[in-house]
This record gives C-alpha cells, sequence and structure tokens, in this order.
C-alpha cells in the first residue's frame, strides 16, 4: 500500500536534515584536533532530524484520516521553512552586528530541526482535536435520534441537527435557553410540568426515561425521551438528554391493541349471540320468528362487515408516513366533506362556519376524521333531526377545526379513545369510527379534545398549518 504523502514529507525532512548533520560534522572531525565536540553536535541536530524520522513512521500508522495526516505533513514542512529563515535571520543579525557567527551551520540544522519537530507535535495534537471534533460531530448530529446537552440550571449547552430539523428550530434560538421552554415541550402543560420534573431528577443525580408528545416543525409526534446526568465528582455537571422518534411503533403497537380488544371482547361475545340465535333459527317453525331471528344474524355480519372496512383503513394509515398526504385548503375540505355529508345523511342539518380569511392548509386525511365524527353524530341522535356544524379557525401556525353536536353526550370510554389513545372496550361501528378518527388526527400531527355539555359534544382538532396543494408541509 503506498504511504501517505504526510508521512513521507516528514521523513524526508528528517533524512535530509540527518545527511546534511553527518555531512557537515565529517568535515569538522577533519577540520579540528577530536571527534567529541562534532559527536556532541552530531548528537544534538542529528537526533532531532532522528526523531523526525520516526515521527514519519509513527505518523504513517497513527489513527488518522489520509487527509490529517497530509496536514501535519505540511505543519512540519512549514516548521522546517520557518527554523531555516529564523537560523537565517539570526546569523544575519550577527553579520550586520560585525560578529562572526559561531557555526553557523550547526545553529541552523538545530534551529530547523527542533521547530519542526516542535510544528510537528502542534500540527497532530491540531489534527487529532479536528478528528475527535469531526467524529464527535458525526455521532452527535448525524443521527436519527435527538441529542442534547445541558447545563444543571436546564439551559442548552449544545442541541444536535436532529432535534433542531425535527422542531425547525435555530441553533442560536435555542442554545442558552432553559430546556423546557423550547416549543417541543409548549403544546401542553402536562408535557411541560413533567419535563421539568424529569430534569429535576436528573439534576439529583437519577436516569429518567418514558414517552411522551413533542411539537415538531410537523406537528405532534410520539418520542422516548430520558434524561441522565453527566457524575463529575458526585454532582451532575451535565444533562444529556436524548428521543427517539418512536410514533410509528406506538402506532402499530396501539392498533395491535385494538385489534385484540375487539377479537377479545368484541367477536367473542357476538360469536356468542350468533350461536343462540342461529340454534333458534334452526329450531323455529314460525316464519315471523325465523325472520327475527335472521334480521339479528345479518345485523352482527353487517357490523363485522363495516368494523373490518374501518379495521382495513386504520391499518393502511398505520402503514403511511404523514409526509404521503398532500394538503388541502381547509375551506375547500370543510365544505367538501360537509355537502357530501348532507347528501348522506339527509335526515340529518349538517352546516358549515368558515371565517372570511382563509384558516390555511391541513392534511387531506383530516377530511376523513370530519366524515367519521358527523357519522358517529348523526347515529347518536335516535329522536328528532340530528344538528351537526363543522366551524375552522386559524390558531398562529395551527387550524382548529371544531365538530359541534346536539346528541347526546359521548361516552367517557370515547373521549378517552379520542384525547389519549388509551386501550380501550372499544363496540362495533362507533368504537372503531372513534378509533378511525383519532389515527386520521394524529397521523396528522395534530391532536383531539373532547368537550361535553347538555348541549351536546364537540370535538375540536388541533392540526399544524400547511400549505395547500403541497405533499408534506402539514
Amino acid at each position: 500500500m503506498a504511504r501517505n504523502r504526510g508521512s513521507l514529507a516528514v521523513g524526508a525532512i528528517g533524512t535530509t536534515l540527518l545527511v546534511a548533520s553527518v555531512g557537515h560534522h565529517l568535515r569538522e572531525v577533519s577540520e579540528v584536533d577530536g571527534v567529541v565536540g562534532p559527536a556532541v553536535a552530531l548528537a544534538l541536530d542529528g537526533g532531532f532530524a532522528c526523531a523526525l524520522m520516526y515521527a514519519g513512521w509513527w505518523l504513517e500508522r497513527a489513527d488518522l484520516l489520509e487527509e490529517l495526516k497530509r496536514s501535519v505533513g505540511r505543519w512540519t514542512a512549514a516548521g522546517g521553512v520557518a527554523g531555516g529563515v529564523l537560523a537565517l535571520l539570526t546569523v544575519g543579525a550577527q553579520v550586520v552586528e560585525g560578529r562572526t557567527p559561531p557555526e553557523p551551520v550547526f545553529q541552523t540544522l538545530v534551529t530547523i530541526g527542533a521547530v519542526a519537530a516542535l510544528s510537528f507535535v502542534a500540527g497532530y495534537y491540531s489534527v487529532s482535536l479536528r478528528q475527535t471534533t469531526r467524529r464527535y460531530r458525526s455521532v452527535f448530529d448525524d443521527t436519527f435520534q435527538f441529542t442534547g446537552l445541558l447545563r444543571p440550571d436546564k439551559t442548552v449547552a449544545a442541541i444536535n441537527d436532529t432535534a433542531l430539523r425535527f422542531g425547525g428550530l435555530d441553533r442560536e434560538k435555542v442554545v442558552g435557553r432553559p430546556f423546557p421552554d423550547v416549543s417541543w415541550w409548549t403544546h401542553s402543560e402536562a408535557v411541560h410540568e413533567r419535563v421539568h420534573d424529569a430534569l429535576d431528577r436528573a439534576t439529583d443525580g437519577e436516569s429518567v426515561r418514558y414517552e411522551t408528545n413533542v411539537q415538531g416543525a410537523d406537528g405532534l409526534r410520539t418520542i422516548d425521551f430520558s434524561a441522565r446526568p453527566v457524575d463529575d465528582a458526585g454532582d451532575a455537571s451535565l444533562i444529556v438528554v436524548e428521543g427517539r422518534d418512536i410514533t410509528a411503533r406506538r402506532r402499530r403497537r396501539q392498533h395491535l391493541q385494538v385489534l385484540q380488544r375487539i377479537i377479545r371482547h368484541n367477536v367473542r361475545n357476538d360469536v356468542t349471540k350468533l350461536r343462540g340465535w342461529t340454534e333458534q333459527l334452526a329450531a323455529a317453525t314460525d316464519p315471523d320468528e325465523r325472520g327475527s331471528h335472521a334480521r339479528r344474524v345479518r345485523r352482527i355480519l353487517n357490523s363485522w362487515h363495516e368494523m373490518a372496512d374501518k379495521l382495513s383503513r386504520v391499518q393502511k394509515l398505520v402503514e403511511r408516513d404523514r409526509s404521503e398526504y398532500r394538503t388541502v385548503a381547509v375551506e375547500s375540505l370543510v365544505t367538501e366533506t360537509v355537502g357530501r355529508q348532507q347528501e348522506a345523511h339527509p335526515e340529518a342539518e349538517i352546516t358549515a362556519s368558515l371565517p372570511e380569511t382563509s384558516p390555511g392548509a391541513v392534511p387531506v386525511a383530516v377530511g376523513g376524521a370530519i366524515d367519521e365524527a358527523i357519522d358517529n353524530a348523526v347515529e347518536a341522535v335516535t329522536d328528532g333531526r340530528p344538528e351537526v356544524t363543522v366551524a375552522a379557525a386559524a390558531d398562529d401556525d395551527w387550524v382548529e377545526i371544531e365538530v359541534a353536536s346536539d346528541g347526546p353526550e359521548m361516552p367517557d370510554i370515547e373521549a378517552s379513545v379520542l384525547e389519549t389513545g388509551e386501550e380501550t372496550p372499544l363496540s362495533h361501528g362507533r368504537g372503531t369510527g372513534v378509533w378511525m378518527i383519532r389515527m386520521l388526527v394524529t397521523q396528522s400531527g395534530g391532536k383531539i379534545a373532547v368537550d361535553t355539555t347538555d348541549a351536546g359534544t364537540t370535538l375540536t382538532f388541533r392540526i399544524p398549518e400547511g400549505d395547500a396543494g403541497i405533499p408534506g408541509t402539514a
């Protein structure tokens, strides 16, 4: 394998100096009486030369990038030139002063060798620091994980590029600020308080890890967050914070939990009912009785078909990335959805309430969430004419879409699914529809709030605003 030019340069400088030193002192031996003086002088200037030759050999085997080895070679060569210039200036100054320079060649060889050796050491440590810094930045920045270093007072000392890109933030607006006050944590008071508590515990020497929702440039995401102290003589001199985006993994896990609930609870109960009704159907002789049992069986089977269709749609959502969704203007989305739902539910009064100025744009998937919310609201009303209003408004960089109905209050179990996504025993139709609403909104980077009163139920979808017609911007 060809040797690196940097190590060759260092070795060549040392070899040249050694040859010059040996030649010079051999001439001295022939000119002076004795060899002790020339030998001592050779040990000095030749020592620097041999050191440089060894340095070139050692540099070839050092754990440095090839370009950095060449840089060390340039440092050494520059040092040799600087030493030569310094020696010449010194000799010249002595000549100008009218003094005869003692041993000018020896003085020049020693100066060149010494300055070149010092430059080699300085160059090596300089490029080593550069390589270490580069490796640190590669590990710190070029990862999928959010990483930061905090001071004990919770202010940000360093943050990696991944975290900044995720939040759409500039480094100068993050470094030096209290970590909990960065926009990742300010979307929810509970989230903000919990990260404060985690950092307090880390400052006291405890490692903390939990899952939480954070605010990114494209909406809310779920991360596996951890905070641990860097212990320095019993004190937390720094706090390392890390986060890995587990949104897709958590979504798949929740989807599996829903499937498990349905199979374990709903389907098993329905199978028990079907067994009883089919037995009665087989034993019945009266046509009206047989027709009643058949309608019950058909109703269960239809609910299974509806449930399977919705679960299939949820599965497709789980497998899609948010960036795949095209965005659309909110007013167009709401108007089209309300019109489509009014045709599907002529027995209901479904209206839209939009501001004069455009609220912005959201992923088209949000339209599916509005569809499901209207379907559930209409189906919940058993007496009278259902009334549903869909309203939209802008709130800073967010769009809020409200689906308000005058029907009965939403059951707490369904409200819990919408707001938290916690595993609950969902029922057919409405239950899977509720789960689909949550999936569509969270897939779009948003969150849901449920407000129930005697006057009805209002679902509020809070979605990050994007640019209409552009994939992945919201």
